[in-house]
């Protein structure tokens, strides 16, 4: 039985986790977000992949409860899922369109072993296209004023919103 308490059981654990992950490269993401588990989201990369990273789940979530409601095989895929939408009728070709480059822009985030954000020329231009969308609130028409990240992030949020409309909660 040790005299030790759970506290000092955490910070030998963080020392040791510490040191492990000292032995990592210095430019892997994985090794700032490891040095940093308390605040995990404290710099504007691991804030923009948590972003990319969770609006995606969310939206594929969403698509896989409302094709539940239709039918019993729910595809596995956020790609799959998006096909069934539009079969089912849950989401129109334009909103497939759209969900497409969400998937991709989660993708590019959930792939990359090196830093990534918002900011990459190529990620802002994707994120900046989801606009063509036409959201059904307030959202769309400030949309050029908010950032990449809060662009893709509302995006996502209207999605939600728009698929959970069609099915009853559980």
């Amino acid at each position: 039985m040790s005299n030790r308490t759970p506290r000092e059981d955490h910070e030998e654990l963080v020392a040791r986790l510490k040191t492990l992950t000292e032995n990592l490269r210095v430019d892997l993401e994985i090794r700032h977000l490891l040095l940093n588990l308390d605040d995990p989201a404290n710099d504007e990369i691991s804030k923009d992949r948590y972003t990319a990273l969770f609006g995606g789940a969310a939206v594929d979530g969403y698509l896989g409860l409302a094709i539940g409601q239709r039918q019993s095989k729910i595809p596995k895929s956020f790609d799959e899922r998006i096909k069934c939408a539009k079969r089912l009728d849950i989401v129109t070709d334009g909103q497939a369109i759209e969900l497409d480059k969400i998937k991709l822009i989660r993708n590019v985030f959930a792939h990359s072993s090196q830093p990534i954000g918002f900011n990459n020329e190529i990620i802002k231009e994707a994120a900046k296209s989801l606009w063509d969308y036409p959201v059904s609130s307030w959202s769309g028409y400030f949309a050029p004023a908010f950032s990449p990240r809060h662009q893709y992030a509302i995006v996502c949020g209207e999605f939600c919103n728009l698929i959970s409309r069609g099915f009853s909660h559980p």
